[in-house]
């Protein structure tokens, strides 16, 4: 008996995949190639650092099971932005028209005992 499973893909202009369901953590060469082709360097606000010096960011995380390997769930990110999303408090959200955002997510506020 032969087991088969169907995996949802989305596929580039020259048959490269792009979008792969969850099997795989990190990004494909062609799926990274779009990225940098959709953000052109890092997206963090103000930030000029080109592609080159960017690395894939999920804005969902892919470890905790949130978030898919796709193009609408990643961006890039130099490293000192890359590192302050994972260790400084901040999220990186993209809104209706396309403007990438920085949030600032602090904890709930103590109330004395």
């Amino acid at each position: 008996m032969v087991e088969a499973a169907i995996i949802p893909m989305v596929m580039g202009g020259e048959s490269q995949p792009l979008d792969v369901g969850r099997r795989r953590y990190r990004t494909t060469s062609a799926r990274k190639r779009a990225l940098v082709v959709r953000d052109r360097g890092c997206v963090w606000p103000g930030c000029d650092r080109p592609p080159g010096w960017c690395q894939a960011h999920h804005l969902d995380e892919w470890l905790r099971g949130d978030g898919p390997i796709d193009l609408d769930n990643l961006a890039l990110l130099c490293a000192r932005h890359h590192h302050d999303v994972h260790e400084g408090g901040r999220r990186l959200q993209r809104d209706e028209s396309g403007t990438w955002q920085v949030h600032l997510d602090l904890p709930p506020p103590r109330t004395p005992p």
